[in-house]
């Protein structure tokens, strides 16, 4: 008898210890709180949400995160892909990821609760610029399409909600109203498939900097981009400034020989405002300070430096009231805000 007392004493502890290992282990997925005095260095292990599988944000947030993991000695951030770049808000503001790249218009919404965003995200701190990301619609080669005026009636492919808002304006400006023609949801990968397949007729695609999807969609079957008529930009533009278009070089792609031009979006990254301000100053200049790392991951990386954000500043792109206090302190050593 007494030894099924001490048995059972020693399952309820174990059982005990189980429970609070399997908590422990939950809220070490979750952004946690500020750290404690003397904790700077605590370990920090927490998701970073990129982007959208095969497009930019993906590729070029996985070697972010390499970079801090490798060279931080405290940070572990697991680079995440979301089926949508739409979902980054929610996921950083809830504190499912701690960081997450995002478009400033799209966030800018989010916080303000407009547009596709039912409610505002009160948790969301912008931490850096990253760089102007150039989007293109494109067609096969082959297709009888050739200026934004004459998709009606055509299949369109977006990778998210927040890129059709900006697609559709543009549009808009040249004449093609929303319900002219048939969205279709697609990451950038199933994009590149369905119109190799002719299950789309256009897609929605990064182009600048160069995206390896694109270049080898153009390589392999040939592809041109849309033409957007000069009134039709100039319009767009004084409207939507946010969203101003901007320049694919001519020979960025195999057989593109002449500029082409689309709508910008302004890439910046986003934490959580609980993130520790410790994490948040180590993040952002590991990223800053090893901007030729990140550079050979992607050419859109040497675009990643304090001028840029400074840039984004002055054309208001980025409120520096809203940085994070952990990307401030970086900023106001470096003489970007004052």
């Amino acid at each position: 008898m007494k030894f099924q007392r001490i048995y059972k004493l020693l399952l309820i502890i174990g059982l005990i210890m189980v429970f609070l290992v399997g908590c422990s282990e939950q809220s070490d997925n979750k952004v946690t709180g500020e750290s404690k005095e003397g904790e700077s260095n605590k370990p920090f292990a927490a998701a970073f949400s990129t982007g959208s599988a095969g497009g930019l944000y993906n590729i070029i947030g996985g070697g972010m995160t390499k970079v801090i993991n490798e060279k931080s000695g405290y940070i572990n951030l697991n680079a995440t892909t979301p089926s949508s770049v739409s979902q980054v808000p929610q996921m950083v503001n809830d504190g499912q990821a701690a960081f997450g790249i995002g478009m400033a218009d799209m966030m800018k919404r989010a916080m303000e609760g407009e547009g596709e965003f039912e409610t505002a995200f009160d948790n969301l701190q912008p931490v850096l610029a990253m760089y102007d990301n150039v989007m293109s619609t494109i067609v096969l080669k082959d297709s009888p399409i050739n200026n934004v005026k004459e998709i009606k009636g055509k299949k369109v492919g977006v990778p998210s909600a927040s890129t059709q808002s900006a697609v559709i304006k543009i549009f808009e400006e040249a004449g093609i109203k929303e319900n002219d023609v048939e969205w279709v949801f697609l990451s950038y990968n199933e994009q590149a498939e369905a119109i190799k397949d002719g299950n789309i007729d256009v897609g929605v695609f990064t182009a600048y900097p160069k995206s390896g999807l694109l270049e080898e969609l153009a390589s392999t079957k040939g592809i041109k981009f849309l033409q957007v008529d000069q009134d039709v930009r100039n319009s767009f533009d004084e409207k939507y400034p946010l969203w101003s278009t901007n320049k694919i070089p001519g020979g960025t792609y195999p057989g593109i020989d002449e500029d082409n031009f689309f709508y910008t979006v302004y890439t910046v990254l986003y934490t959580n405002k609980d993130v520790p301000e410790n994490v948040v100053y180590d993040v952002t200049k590991l990223i800053l300070e090893n901007n030729p790392e990140i550079s050979t991951i992607h050419p859109a990386g040497k675009d990643i430096t304090p001028e840029k954000t400074k840039e984004y500043i002055d054309r208001k792109i980025i409120d520096p009231n809203l940085f994070h206090p952990g990307a401030k302190k970086y900023f106001e050593e470096k003489g970007i805000i004052q």
